[in-house]
């Protein structure tokens, strides 16, 4: 049975994750351990967003959608620094393990890198926004070599430069 004290820690974990809009947070101590994970969206759907999403919806339905998803929770980021052009846009071809963008949370990037080569269809979320943990990114169409792999080279204009 939990003690008075740790019921005490874990409602104000659960108040500092809705307060700050954190998805998860960790303490740990001597010999305790407590992980609060909070589910559904972060921030409240705006109407645009709902329109976009139920016509996503609908497409999806259409045909079969291939996506490159978020590995966590952050802001978009579309190239290194503000300076620089996109690492991808619409039409680009990228190789599997290419970095396509970049995911900040706490001051922290991570490169989001291709899982499979691909071509970028289209890039579906504004650079700087937020972005839950496997919120598709990119609409992508996967593409294979002569021998239907998805793991060799493959030869186009391959993403694109950065300066």
């Amino acid at each position: 049975m939990l003690s008075e004290k740790t019921i005490i820690m874990i409602k104000q974990m659960a108040h500092l994750l809705s307060e700050k809009g954190l998805s998860e947070l960790l303490i740990e101590a001597k010999d305790l351990k407590i992980w609060v994970e909070r589910k559904g969206p972060m921030f409240p759907p705006q109407p645009e967003q709902i329109e976009e999403a139920k016509k996503t919806e609908t497409t999806a339905l259409k045909k079969e959608e291939k996506h490159l998803k978020s590995p966590g929770v952050g802001t978009f980021r579309d190239s290194a620094s503000w300076k620089n052009r996109p690492f991808v846009k619409a039409g680009d071809v990228v190789e599997k393990s290419k970095v396509v963008c970049i995911i900040e949370a706490m001051k922290l990037s991570n490169g989001v890198e291709a899982t499979m080569n691909c071509k970028i269809i289209k890039c579906l979320v504004e650079n700087g926004k937020p972005v839950e943990y496997g919120q598709p990114l990119f609409l992508i169409e996967e593409l294979r070599d002569e021998q239907g792999d998805n793991d060799g080279k493959i030869s186009a204009n391959i993403g694109s430069d950065q300066t």
